[in-house]
């Protein structure tokens, strides 16, 4: 039987054993499916549209457990720029083209496909596929 959470707890101090959620990004995206913790706990999301789960946040926190979010390693392209000019490019075309990034110390991270890997070798933009954590920078404001 699954634990259903409609609400995400308002405390960050964990009340009981920890068990995480190993989830990609588009699963961080989606709080409304079952998940199975790392321990074996089934649990039920029904948050409100437009939750994304963050590493780190606790989706569950009684004395029995405590679940935290953790982001799973996934396939991304790590996107090299060798200077700004070509930062912006890549920056301006990702949002272009709607897609997520997360801009790292080393690489600009997105989730790769054909028609990227295409775009990028015709402007010689250094990138590998990579398998890490996802975590885009959703920083942007809404159009007033």
């Amino acid at each position: 039987m699954s634990t259903v959470i409609h609400n995400l707890p308002e405390t960050s101090a964990p009340l009981g054993p920890v068990e995480y959620l190993d989830l990609t990004w588009e699963e961080r995206c989606k709080p409304r499916r079952k998940f199975v913790t790392t321990s074996g706990t089934e649990l039920a999301l029904s948050l409100n549209r437009g939750t994304i789960l963050k590493e780190g946040m606790i989706v569950y926190n009684a004395p029995e457990r405590t679940v935290i979010v953790r982001a799973k390693s996934e396939s991304v392209f790590a996107i090299k720029p060798i200077n700004s000019l070509q930062f912006c490019q890549v920056a301006h075309n990702l949002g272009n083209w709607h897609r997520s990034l997360q801009v790292t110390d080393d690489a600009v991270l997105t989730h790769g496909d054909d028609p990227l890997a295409h775009w990028l070798r015709k402007y010689h933009i250094e990138f590998a596929v990579d398998n890490r954590p996802y975590e885009p920078n959703l920083c942007s404001h809404a159009h007033d």
